[in-house]
């Protein structure tokens, strides 16, 4: 191997050269996927041969890294993929072409692999769209296509080209949020699914548009409800919170505030689905929203039965809300971070009851303590 490498860095003779890209591809083809572990390490220099000027040496390499690749299991996709990426960051122009088309084989032979990797591939397939090359901007743009495509969502599958559309292009923003407001969204969302879709969302929330914002509410609304995993839910939608918190706390414009209900349960459901604690807690920090926050967690929770819950007495009221939001929290995260994602709402709950500028505010604070330390 050793002598290998020293044939495939000799800038002084092209044939050396080009004997080791055969030489690499011979072993790939040969001894197969038994050899494929100790090839992977000449992935680098192959790559770096796509810049020679030579033809035959160039088309040597691709054919070695076409081989090598091949002989490689569905489960060594991270480890390919972490390896692809480091030359995509660092290489030449050349070597961004064929790193970029040697992600699109995997599609097919570890499509589930190639899914769970989104969130970490993605990012370094959308700098490489900003490229200077026109070459390589379309080559990223196809590879970004064909790895979306692994997406088991069909409620995605039709967004897909103007998903990628954003990447490439930001302005492109507002009309994908306009085509997914429209979309009824039915399949479970998935971490493969927020991987793709968290990145467009966090563009859409900072737009100075308003009528994008509230679509972009409308949309974070709607996808976090089929989050069924509260692990996937912790690591991808805390970066929206800041966001939503900001539109449902801030917003000053008639368009928002007509859509203040949906703002203010936005947060909500983001926070049932699994946010940091620290998020959490900048969640509740304006006190003036968390009788309106209770009250719509348990309309919004009793379905069909809302009317005759609001014609309850304010007892069962304050009840029936902690019961609603809390409890069911306490199921979904027995397992997981419940203890730590909630830790910080008691003390800001103690805090409410003792310091609340309002009668409202300090009876909703102390019947919260009720609930949480009353026995059964």
């Amino acid at each position: 191997m050793q002598t290998l490498q020293e044939f495939a860095s000799n800038k002084k003779s092209g044939y050396e050269r080009e004997s080791a890209a055969i030489c690499y591809n011979s072993l790939a083809v040969i001894l197969g996927p038994s050899v494929a572990p100790l090839l992977l390490t000449a992935l680098q220099t192959l790559f770096d041969l796509y810049m020679d000027k030579g033809d035959v040496v160039r088309v040597a390499a691709t054919s070695a890294v076409k081989s090598i690749l091949k002989q490689l299991p569905p489960e060594a996709t991270r480890t390919v993929f972490r390896t692809l990426e480091s030359i995509l960051e660092n290489g030449k122009w050349r070597s961004k072409v064929g790193v970029l088309d040697s992600f699109k084989p995997f599609v097919n032979s570890a499509r589930d692999f190639v899914a769970a990797e989104l969130g970490s591939v993605l990012p370094k397939v959308e700098i490489a769209m900003h490229d200077t090359k026109p070459e390589v901007s379309s080559a990223a743009i196809k590879c970004a296509t064909s790895l979306c495509s692994t997406l088991a969502n069909p409620d995605l599958s039709p967004h897909i080209p103007i998903l990628v559309k954003c990447m490439a292009n930001p302005d492109q923003v507002p009309t994908c949020i306009k085509a997914m407001s429209s979309t009824t969204f039915v399949a479970e969302v998935t971490a493969p699914a927020l991987a793709v879709l968290v990145p467009m969302l966090l563009r859409a929330l900072n737009d100075r548009s308003i009528e994008v914002q509230r679509r972009t509410v409308v949309v974070i609304d709607n996808l976090v409800k089929l989050v069924r995993d509260p692990k996937v839910a912790a690591i991808y939608l805390s970066p929206l919170v800041e966001g939503v918190r900001k539109i449902a706390t801030g917003a000053a414009f008639p368009e928002v505030v007509s859509g203040r209900i949906l703002d203010i349960y936005t947060p909500l459901t983001l926070f049932r689905f699994g946010p940091s604690a620290t998020l959490l807690l900048k969640l509740f920090s304006n006190l003036a929203h968390l009788p309106a926050v209770l009250l719509l967690s348990t309309v919004i929770s009793m379905g069909k039965h809302s009317r005759l819950f609001l014609l309850s007495s304010p007892f069962y009221l304050r009840n029936w809300a902690w019961s609603c939001l809390l409890f069911p929290m306490g199921q979904k995260y027995q397992n997981t971070h419940f203890s730590t994602l909630l830790s910080p709402l008691w003390l800001h709950l103690l805090l409410i009851s003792s310091t609340g500028t309002t009668s409202t505010t300090q009876r909703f604070g102390s019947d919260a303590l009720a609930y949480i330390w009353t026995p059964g």
